[in-house]
């Protein structure tokens, strides 16, 4: 859903130049003489979901390959990827995209896919944005333990009527989203939770509901200004 919202945001802001596209994703109908239209080159510009060729390459390992304790694959699909790759003419590229790609996967990946390293060509690229601060801060006890995000909202809020930064707080589990919602609410003083609030979403939700929550989180002065989400909506286009 974040993807499809961001591409949402594309569109518009390539209509606004005149460049008309067509949005390739999981909603594209079947339609037999859309496809045809894509196939004869009638669009020269396809806005692509990843989804329709390879998600994030690190899932062909965690998510279709078994993994320590696991009787049922996340999609075991993934983990076939390479009966594709084959059926590809040779002179076809093939590209891999990750954020973060650490060795053990790397190499899991190139055995998963049979790619000889020979033959690719690997582009690093740093982290290190002048609007990004990389800080480390020690937990207590486990993820479990809702302290560790004290510092999110800390008491005493300083200055009174202050906001927090506006920010996106990523977590693995889904039902997780709500607790941390709760109790980082729970911390905001009486006065500042009339007019400012966190709130959570990710794909099981009601598409209405994620679709509210990102539309008033993209205002500058909206309610909304923190959203606590899964990894997917690290996608979301919000105006600094």
């Amino acid at each position: 859903m974040p993807l499809k919202l961001l591409e949402k945001d594309h569109v518009k802001e390539f209509e606004e130049y005149g460049i008309h596209l067509i949005v390739i994703n999981h909603n594209t109908p079947h339609d037999k003489i859309i496809w045809s239209r894509v196939s004869k080159g009638s669009f020269h510009n396809l806005l692509v979901a990843p989804e329709q060729f390879f998600p994030e390459v690190h899932f062909i390992s965690t998510a279709g390959e078994a993994q320590l304790g696991e009787k049922v694959l996340f999609h075991a699909a993934y983990g076939k990827l390479a009966e594709v790759l084959i059926q590809l003419p040779i002179d076809i590229p093939v590209a891999l995209f990750l954020a973060t790609l650490p060795q053990l996967i790397l190499q899991w990946i190139e055995d998963s896919l049979k790619l000889s390293s020979d033959a690719m060509d690997k582009i690093m690229l740093t982290t290190n944005h002048l609007n990004i601060t990389h800080v480390v801060i020690p937990m207590v006890d486990s993820l479990k333990n809702l302290s560790n995000l004290d510092f999110l909202v800390p008491v005493p809020l300083h200055p009174p009527m202050a906001y927090p930064p506006k920010s996106l707080i990523f977590i693995d589990h889904k039902l997780s989203t709500a607790s941390v919602m709760k109790y980082l609410n729970a911390r905001l003083p009486e006065a500042v939770c009339q007019v400012f609030k966190f709130k959570h979403l990710h794909s099981s939700m009601l598409l209405k509901h994620n679709k509210s929550v990102f539309n008033e989180f993209k205002k500058p002065d909206g309610v909304i200004q923190d959203v606590v989400a899964t990894l997917g909506a690290s996608t979301v286009t919000v105006p600094e």
